[in-house]
C-alpha cells in the first residue's frame, strides 16, 4: 500500500509539527507503516492509543475507507491539530479525542484492532501489565492487538528517542523496557 504520509504531513499548520513528523517519518515511515499496516484490518472498528498528531491513524484511515478509526492522546494540543487535519483532508472515518486510553477504551465499541505505537514507555512500570490486560479485554475475539515500543537497545536509537520524548513531553522521563 502506498500511504499518503506526505499529504497528511503537509496539512499541519505549524512548521515545528511538520518537522517533527518528517523526522519521525524519516526514521519510521515506510517500514513501520508497511509492517504495522499488514495487521490493520480494512474493515471494522480500529483504535490507536497515543495517536499524537494522528499521522499514522490518518494514513491508515485514508487507505481503509471501510474501517472506522478512533484515536486518543492525552495531549489536547496534538489532538486539536490532528482534528484540523481530519477536516482539511475530509477524512470521514476517523475520530480523534483528547483522553486517556484507559478511560477512552471503555467508551468505544469492542474493537477489531487496537494498535499502540511508542506509548507503553510513558506508563509507570507498575501500571503496564494492568493497562495491557484492560486493553486486551476490549479486543473482539479473533481481533488484533499490535504493540510497538522503544527498547533499550541499540543504545544510540534509544538515546535519540529519549531526547525526543523528553522534549515532546516537556520533561517526562520515559521507562523503556529491555527486550527480555
Amino acid at each position: 500500500i502506498q500511504y499518503p504520509f506526505g499529504r497528511v504531513v503537509s496539512e499541519y499548520k505549524r512548521g515545528v509539527i511538520r518537522l517533527y513528523c518528517r523526522i519521525r517519518g524519516h526514521i519510521l515511515r515506510n517500514r513501520l507503516l508497511n509492517e504495522i499496516g499488514q495487521y490493520i484490518p480494512h474493515e471494522g472498528h480500529i483504535a490507536e492509543f497515543g495517536c499524537g498528531f494522528g499521522i499514522f491513524c490518518l494514513c491508515f484511515a485514508l487507505t481503509r475507507p471501510r474501517a472506522v478509526f478512533y484515536g486518543c492522546d492525552l495531549n489536547t494540543g496534538r489532538i486539536e491539530e490532528a482534528q484540523r487535519v481530519v477536516h482539511a483532508l475530509d477524512v470521514q472515518n476517523a475520530t480523534l479525542t483528547a483522553e486517556n486510553a484507559l478511560t477512552f477504551v471503555d467508551k468505544v465499541p469492542d474493537l477489531d484492532c487496537i494498535y499502540m505505537l511508542d506509548i507503553v514507555h510513558h506508563l509507570p512500570p507498575a501500571e503496564v501489565d494492568g493497562f495491557l490486560e484492560k486493553v486486551w479485554r476490549h479486543v473482539k475475539p479473533g481481533g488484533i492487538l499490535v504493540i510497538k515500543d522503544i527498547s533499550t537497545r541499540p543504545w544510540h536509537k534509544m538515546a535519540f528517542t529519549w531526547i525526543l520524548d523528553v522534549l515532546m513531553t516537556k520533561g517526562e522521563i520515559p521507562n523503556y523496557l529491555a527486550p527480555e
